[in-house]
């Protein structure tokens, strides 16, 4: 596989990873900060502590990933200087790019489980 290729390819997992872990947190933090602020947390027996513990672990895996993003990006940035080629700002785009799709494809999909999910 060419070297390019392979950038790229990690650049799409880094922004999948993004988006997805970045789209649960962000349910779990809505949801819990509503329940914060109206004092309902009793009201939901099951969304609290899902949100709690998928909360907490969204957030660690998308700080593990920013940790481990930003060594590949250093490795690499290091290794372009030293080659003379770069192709960082397109890696970084298409992360970016992936990230959004995915984070708003995701709270979609995770609004329609939660709406399913409380109408039965």
């Amino acid at each position: 596989m060419k070297e390019i290729n392979r950038h790229r390819l990690i650049s799409v997992f880094f922004g999948a990873f993004y988006g997805i872990f970045g789209a649960l947190g962000f349910f779990c933090l809505g949801n819990l900060y509503v329940m914060a602020v109206f004092h309902e947390s009793h009201r939901y027996p099951n969304l609290y502590p899902f949100c709690m513990y998928f909360g907490i672990v969204s957030f660690f895996c998308c700080f593990g990933a920013l940790c481990g993003n930003v060594q590949y990006l250093c490795n690499r940035k290091r290794k372009s200087d030293e080659s003379g080629n770069s192709g960082f700002g397109i890696g970084l785009l298409i992360e970016i790019a992936v990230m959004i799709l995915l984070f708003v494809g995701g709270s979609v999909i995770l609004d329609i489980l939660y709406n399913l999910a409380a109408h039965k």
